[in-house]
């Protein structure tokens, strides 16, 4: 499976969030959650600041600013329009956690501590979500890569798709992911 191809990529992530409640779980938090990572691994001290380098002035070289690009290149090949949005707001992400771990505190509390709560209740109704709704495990649980870099672009995607974005696509992926389902029930089945 590629990990540019949409097509497989798509069908992969939503054979496991197909429950409409989880999906908007989903929605609400996978950003948060890639936000919240971006501000926390700015504490990461490897951090690279040639001078010759322009771009460094607006954000130094270091692992965020690797991860934020390495997304939004696989979003762009993944979908041009679509991608490109995502990419968008990923680098968006990317600055403000910039800004944010350079404020060091919000409302008193120490920043660290804050995204670190966001990641804790974030991750917690998305495990909600898979057990009382979906009733499957996580897609990180058999492909971490995957599912890690495909979740921002999926419920993305799924609000595009409530504006009218790609419904051929949308229609096309979801009878992929009902015919997965369904595959992987009689795989169960046979357990």
């Amino acid at each position: 499976m590629g990990l540019t191809n949409l097509d497989e990529q798509f069908t992969f992530y939503a054979s496991y969030h197909h429950d409409t409640v989880n999906k908007l779980i989903h929605i609400l938090c996978v950003w948060p959650i890639i936000w919240s990572a971006l501000v926390l691994t700015q504490y990461v001290p490897i951090e690279v600041s040639p001078t010759f380098l322009s771009l460094t002035a607006i954000h130094p070289i270091n692992f965020p600013l690797v991860a934020a690009v390495f997304y939004a290149s696989v979003y762009i090949s993944m979908d041009k329009r679509a991608g490109t949005l995502a990419a968008a707001l990923m680098l968006f992400c990317l600055f403000t956690s910039r800004k944010a771990y350079l404020s060091t505190d919000l409302y008193g509390y120490p920043i660290w501590q804050v995204m670190l709560l966001i990641q804790i209740v974030a991750w917690g109704l998305q495990f909600v979500g898979h057990g009382a709704f979906e009733h499957r495990a996580p897609a990180l649980l058999d492909n971490l890569i995957q599912a890690v870099v495909m979740a921002p672009l999926f419920v993305f995607l799924e609000v595009m798709f409530a504006f009218g974005y790609r419904k051929d696509f949308q229609e096309k992926m979801w009878k992929n992911v009902e015919r997965e389902i369904a595959k992987l029930n009689a795989e169960n089945k046979k357990k």
